[in-house]
């Protein structure tokens, strides 16, 4: 053997052999481990993508289920006791969603030609409320037909 040889297994190899079969082996395992960190990085942007789309899909079907609102208005005749007056018969006719309760004292003093300040009512007398109404209908369900 010569000098800068090396027996390896019976066969002799050269020392720049195996500096080269060294650097092909480090080149070997650093292309694999570039594609498992491409395989980790597909993974993951896959993931984040499938979770992307389910968070849209979960939030556009809750904001499609709103629910509708109708508002219907009657009129109502009420006999007036002792000691209600214009705001304690808005108290009980409000719908808080609808208006305030000097709207509503307001209207039922136009329907009734009242004056604005003039608060009391007469026991007895019949007067004339407006009585609104909210319905929530779920537009799943009507679309539905149920």
């Amino acid at each position: 053997m010569g000098k800068g040889s090396i027996t390896e297994g019976g066969l002799t190899i050269r020392e720049g052999e195996t500096a080269m079969r060294n650097r092909s082996r480090k080149m070997i395992l650093r292309k694999r481990k570039a594609g498992r960190m491409a395989a980790r990085f597909i993974t993951v942007l896959s993931a984040l993508l499938i979770f992307l789309t389910a968070a849209g899909s979960i939030r556009s079907f809750a904001g499609s289920k709103k629910e509708q609102r109708s508002v219907s208005k009657r009129y109502s005749s009420i006999m007036v006791y002792p000691g209600d007056d214009l705001g304690s018969v808005a108290d009980k006719y409000q719908c808080p969603e609808l208006c305030e309760k000097r709207q509503l004292m307001a209207e039922i003093s136009a329907i009734n030609h009242l004056t604005v300040d003039d608060t009391s009512l007469t026991p007895g007398n019949h007067i004339i409320v407006p009585v609104y109404s909210v319905e929530y209908s779920d537009p799943v369900l009507s679309a539905s037909g149920s």
